[in-house]
């Protein structure tokens, strides 16, 4: 879904320079500043040492490699079609189902190992405390991914087995976060604010990070299984029922614009009888491009979103609408802008670290670089004073 309507390509787009110009502009900043950043940096990457393959290292390499392969399936999706018509000049459509199958396993092995990777230790591997914090963990999603699979009879209410997976992963990682979180701050002899006060910003941002993918599964599970969809040639006056809500087709009007001419439909939300908005979806038409482009109305709610697409038709014969309900669909961009911020968060405070070389080596920073734990958190405070 974009501005200008409901579109199986991004290639449905308009021709229009300037917007090649902006796209190019954001590719230049998204690919040239980390290829800028290697070229610089990258002769400092040198490896310190061996770890175990089972540590925080090997946790970051199988990170690095799952969102490589899902970036591989994503550009291979989006091109395939493109090379194929190049060179034989057959169109084919990569939809859902490749993704489904591709993109979704990876993304799921990911979040598996989000909820296990901040347990490790640097090199040496686990820490105490982490078969307990998977097994807490590992038994609440068991008892609540049951316990909601029975509350919403997903099997005959059409819930998938890769549904209630996704809803088992949402709650195994919050689970794993609150777990990790609750044993590093338990109460013991420096007391729960004294350890929260010496958490290093890192682990503050990596926690941040990780509760904004749960907030982005929230929303795309919940996009994923509950979204609605109706297509109807409906007359004005006509009443149309969507996931228990009537909207209602007023008018279709016609309207001059700066440099275009749109049909404008005026579409009456209502949930048990009580106007909740007006959508107005246009349809527009410029006269010097000879171009038309849709115009979708959307009503944007924490809950979800409501969209309104109007297509073709008279007065006479009715019109083409698309209309659509995406539950929690806002949560997909606030869990991104979650994760983006803890990824600063971790960014900046590792940034402004001096070099271990250059400085005497604190308590705090040992305890979490070894895998801090209540235990060495004690300790630390402890010796540190507090």
């Amino acid at each position: 879904i974009v501005r200008s309507g409901l579109l199986t390509s991004v290639h449905s787009f308009a021709s229009d320079p300037a917007r090649g110009v902006f796209i190019l502009g954001i590719l230049m900043v998204a690919v040239g500043i980390p290829l800028l950043l290697f070229a610089v940096r990258g002769p400092q990457l040198v490896s310190r040492g061996d770890f175990n393959i089972i540590s925080r290292e090997g946790a970051l390499i199988l990170n690095n490699f799952l969102l490589t392969s899902a970036t591989v399936v994503v550009l291979v999706g989006t091109f395939y079609p493109l090379g194929l018509e190049m060179v034989t000049g057959a169109r084919i459509t990569v939809g859902p189902p490749y993704f489904d199958a591709t993109f979704n396993p990876i993304m799921g092995v990911l979040v598996a190992a989000m909820g296990i990777g901040p347990l490790l230790a640097w090199r040496r591997g686990t820490v105490p405390g982490t078969r307990r914090i998977i097994t807490i963990s590992g038994v609440i999603t068991v008892v609540l991914g049951v316990a909601i699979a029975m509350a919403t009879t997903a099997f005959a209410s059409g819930i998938s087995i890769a549904g209630i997976a996704g809803i088992g992963l949402l709650i195994w990682l919050g689970s794993a976060i609150i777990a990790d979180i609750t044993y590093r701050l338990k109460p013991a002899k420096a007391g729960v604010a004294a350890r929260a006060a010496r958490l290093p910003a890192p682990m503050i941002g990596m926690w941040t990070a990780h509760f904004g993918m749960v907030v982005f599964l929230a929303g795309a599970i919940g996009n994923g299984l509950f979204a609605t969809e109706v297509v109807v040639r409906a007359m004005p006056g006509d009443v149309i029922d969507i996931a228990g809500r009537q909207m209602t087709l007023r008018t279709v009007e016609a309207r001059q614009g700066p440099n275009y001419i749109t049909e404008t439909a005026v579409i009456e939300l209502r949930e048990d009888g009580r106007m909740l908005a007006v959508l107005t979806p246009e349809k527009r038409f410029y006269t010097a491009e000879r171009q038309t482009t849709t115009e979708a109305a959307i009503r944007p709610r924490i809950s979800g979103d409501d969209y309104a697409v109007l297509g073709d038709g008279t007065a006479e014969t009715g019109y083409t609408l698309r209309l659509y309900r995406k539950p929690l669909v806002s949560w997909i961009w606030a869990g991104a802008g979650i994760m983006a911020i803890g990824g600063a968060v971790a960014g900046i405070a590792r940034a402004r670290r001096r070099p271990l070389s250059t400085r005497a080596a604190r308590p705090a920073d040992n305890a979490y670089d070894t895998g801090s734990t209540a235990e060495n958190d004690d300790d630390a405070v402890q010796k540190a004073g507090v």
